[in-house]
């Protein structure tokens, strides 16, 4: 028994080890396995571009198509994913069928439910109007004297205030109070203004020293030399093209020539211009390619994370 029990307990702990190797191969080649891409098109009066990304010997690859539109296609081990949502969208179509025959089954019981109701409900109902319509005719017999004995009382406040509006010296009153209640609040918004004013004041102070502070100096460095990296390995190792332009005025063209002499000798390797002084023409032929590994973007996140210039830098402005 207990021989089985161990022989059971081997091939669990086994099993485990050989998922975890999996994971672990899968996170690797997540981290380590770069994301490969390439663009290829041309402009001529109308553009064109055909792009590609893969990932791990074309187990993932994306495919782009720019002509007239922008069609995309993914494949999964050369499947297309479209083939994966057709067999899913099939599956859910026979659940909603079966869902919508069982709701309607629950409406219609609902209904004849609801029919049988309501007739008991109409008969109550024809009783208990009867008894409401003597009801109001009691009340309304009572409630004459009382009107009239509230209408009596409610006609001296009113006269009372009648007199108070006429008098003179009562409307110069409230002008005067309403001016004074307009000036204070005039005086409260002036007063509300100039706090704004110094309290923004005092944070411009601090924002600024912590700019001009050493620790800000050293993250902002830091953080520019990582993004700089960052750019760098995102940026295609292989970049061809060859492009012909030219301008109605004939100094534009010499102008944009010369920008192009002041560029650094690796993009004038690689970027090929052919001006043309007599006609006005834009023509571009290209060809990019590139890769992209996750683990090298993280190493440059994790360094700027990871940095006690950046950390300090981050609890300041938390705190402010």
């Amino acid at each position: 028994m207990i021989s089985i029990l161990l022989i059971i307990l081997k091939i669990i702990g086994i099993a485990l080890l050989v998922i975890l190797g999996v994971l672990l191969l899968l996170l690797l080649a997540v981290l380590l396995v770069p994301v490969r891409y390439r663009l290829k098109g041309s402009y001529n009066e109308s553009f064109h571009c055909k792009g590609k990304i893969t990932w791990l010997l074309h187990l993932i690859s994306i495919r782009i198509q720019v002509d007239e539109g922008v069609v995309t296609s993914i494949r999964i081990l050369g499947i297309p994913l479209s083939f994966f949502q057709k067999k899913k969208s099939k599956v859910t179509a026979s659940v909603e069928d079966v869902v919508k025959d069982t709701v309607k089954d629950t409406v219609e019981a609902v209904k004849d439910e609801a029919g049988t109701r309501s007739s008991a409900e109409d008969s109550a109902e024809g009783f208990a109007e009867d008894a409401s319509v003597e009801q109001t005719d009691e009340d309304s017999a009572e409630s004459a004297p009382k009107k009239e004995v509230a209408d009596t009382t409610e006609s001296a406040p009113e006269s009372a205030t009648e007199s108070n509006s006429r008098n003179p010296f009562t409307k110069i009153r409230q002008k005067i109070q309403s001016f004074i209640d307009k000036i204070k609040s005039i005086i409260a918004k002036i007063k509300d203004f100039i706090r704004n004013i110094k309290y923004k004041k005092k944070q411009l102070k601090r924002y600024l020293a912590i700019l001009q502070s050493d620790t800000t100096k050293a993250a902002f460095a830091l953080c520019k030399k990582k993004i700089f990296r960052m750019l760098k390995h995102i940026f295609p190792g292989k970049l061809k093209a060859d492009i012909t332009f030219g301008f109605d005025d004939p100094a534009t063209t010499g102008y944009c020539l010369a920008v192009y002499g002041m560029l650094p000798e690796y993009v004038g390797k690689n970027i090929i211009v052919h001006p043309d002084f007599d006609n006005q023409v834009f023509k571009a032929d290209f060809n990019i390619k590139g890769k992209i590994r996750a683990w090298t973007l993280i190493c440059q996140v994790l360094g700027i994370l990871m940095d006690k210039n950046c950390k300090r830098l981050y609890h300041i402005v938390k705190k402010e």
